[in-house]
């Protein structure tokens, strides 16, 4: 069974019972990894695109070999359905990942749903709800 790592926003109840574990900062890290099954285990975790905000404001990127014909590596990338589907006939397990910095806060790389991914950028202060491995994006 394939999966695609991330949290659906069920309402208002989840963000009141939340509020102690949620983060406000700048996201640092968008990042697409991708899991393969071998012999019934998980095996190889492909990284099939990064970009890191350096403290210059100047962005690293990296995309996989595989994927320079689909994203173009000076650009925010973004995962359009048809992607997704290309990712999730590849992979068993797709994951989309915020990393953010906090001011006086300790954050972490989370895993968060695809269109969250999608409509959060390098620079932009986003509030991060924690759910253990994975986060909600709740707007600032």
């Amino acid at each position: 069974m394939k999966t695609t790592a991330g949290l659906a926003t069920l309402g208002t109840a989840v963000y009141a019972g939340a509020r102690l574990v949620s983060k406000t900062g700048t996201v640092a890290v968008r990042h697409v990894s991708g899991q393969e099954r071998e012999n019934g285990a998980m095996s190889d975790t492909v990284d099939v695109a990064h970009a890191e905000l350096n403290s210059d404001g100047t962005v690293d990127r990296k995309i996989h070999t595989d994927y320079h014909d689909v994203f173009n590596p000076e650009e925010t990338v973004i995962i359009s359905d048809a992607t997704h589907d290309s990712l999730t006939d590849r992979f068993d397990n797709i994951r989309y990942y915020l990393g953010h910095r906090c001011p006086n806060a300790k954050c972490s790389t989370p895993a968060v749903t695809r269109g969250a991914f999608n409509n959060s950028n390098l620079g932009e202060t986003v509030k991060l709800v924690y759910h253990g491995s994975t986060a909600t994006v709740v707007p600032v």
